[in-house]
């Protein structure tokens, strides 16, 4: 069989408590690794060496961090939940840090009415980069006028500076159904390639296509 060797293992936070969570890693130029998540109901980003030493934290006050991405300048964009409610959501934030890890902008995002976005677990966010230096956020708001909400994907398209170029719901047609999307990648075409579940007449994994714009061109369900 197969056998793998561990190079290190770290242990990062403070041993036998629940304060800290690691929601992603990500692999750096330098040979080390980022990795966000929350600690003591903060957003928690943490720099690690090539040997795992931590270099470098940062805190962002009454958010939870869930994804992060190394900028081409050596910085880093992520996304996160802010804690504090604006207009009955708790926004998605999207912030860029230098090197460093000090701060350089912070920008936040709530759905139309009719969907609200909270700090529900599951309902965590994604963030790739695009080959045009610029951004997408996968979120997941839910509806506001049921008990049992189901929700919609929601894509937000960022340019390189983070101001919004196109945002998309993607919405299966009832309160009750939810479509839940996991992974995307961008297609050769400028497109982008999408998989997740749909609960639309039944639960299935569901694939879809989407332009550069986000409007679907095909979709499956298996």
């Amino acid at each position: 069989p197969e056998t793998t060797n561990t190079t290190w293992l770290k242990r990062i936070g403070v041993i036998g408590t629940r304060a800290e969570k690691v929601n992603k890693i990500y692999p750096i130029s330098d040979g080390g690794i980022v990795a966000i998540g929350s600690k003591d109901d903060n957003a928690w980003i943490v720099k690690l060496d090539r040997d795992g030493n931590i270099q470098r934290e940062k805190i962002i006050a009454h958010a939870i961090g869930y994804d992060i991405v190394q900028k081409a300048n050596g910085g880093f964009a992520l996304v996160a939940t802010s804690k504090s409610l604006v207009s009955g959501n708790n926004p998605t934030l999207f912030i860029e840090l230098d090197k460093n890890l000090a701060l350089i902008s912070s920008k936040s995002f709530i759905p139309p009415s009719g969907f609200k976005l909270d700090t529900y677990p599951g309902h965590d966010k994604l963030l790739i980069k695009t080959n045009d230096g610029g951004y997408l956020i996968r979120d997941f708001p839910i509806y506001t006028n049921c008990f049992y909400c189901g929700g919609s994907a929601w894509i937000i398209k960022l340019n390189h500076q983070g101001t919004v170029q196109w945002s998309k719901f993607y919405d299966d047609g009832g309160i009750l159904d939810q479509l839940y999307i996991y992974k995307i990648i961008e297609t050769a075409d400028g497109g982008y390639l999408a998989v997740g579940t749909s609960e639309f007449n039944g639960v299935n994994n569901w694939i879809g296509k989407l332009d550069s714009v986000g409007n679907i061109q095909w979709e499956r369900t298996f």
